[in-house]
């Protein structure tokens, strides 16, 4: 907690508004028992899991528009396939360089960005859900 102290000291004296504002919402993140990071900015509970939600559901749903004729075991078999091809290959690069690149591949990065592909089971119920 000492190096957040110190962050806080550094951006409240920078000068910058946004970094003021950081600033204030890391001291009473780090002084509460109670409050989330995102609630301290004054933003609403859970938003970013929601948002990461959001943004995975999305992919998921132009995904299963790219191979039309599969459903079930084999869609979702599919999706892992090309998500897991683009995470050994172009992923690190791609997030590392903070870049969303245009494509299928921006699918891909949206849902390892979101936090990645679930169990199968439960990416199959995503899948058959989205493509209604």
């Amino acid at each position: 907690m000492d190096a957040i102290g110190r962050a806080v000291r550094i951006l409240a004296e920078s000068g910058d508004p946004e970094a003021v504002l950081v600033a204030e919402a890391l001291d009473r993140w780090r002084r509460s028992r109670t409050i989330t990071f995102e609630e301290a900015l004054g933003y609403a509970p859970g938003i970013r899991g929601a948002t990461m939600q959001r943004t995975r559901d999305s992919a998921l749903s132009e995904l299963t528009r790219l191979f039309p004729g599969l459903s079930g075991r084999a869609l979702e078999r599919r999706v892992r396939e090309v998500v897991e091809e683009y995470e050994a290959t172009r992923w690190a690069a791609d997030d590392a360089a903070r870049h969303r690149p245009d494509g299928s591949d921006g699918l891909y990065f949206d849902l390892l960005s979101s936090g990645g592909l679930p169990c199968a089971g439960h990416l199959r119920t995503l899948l058959a859900a989205v493509a209604d």
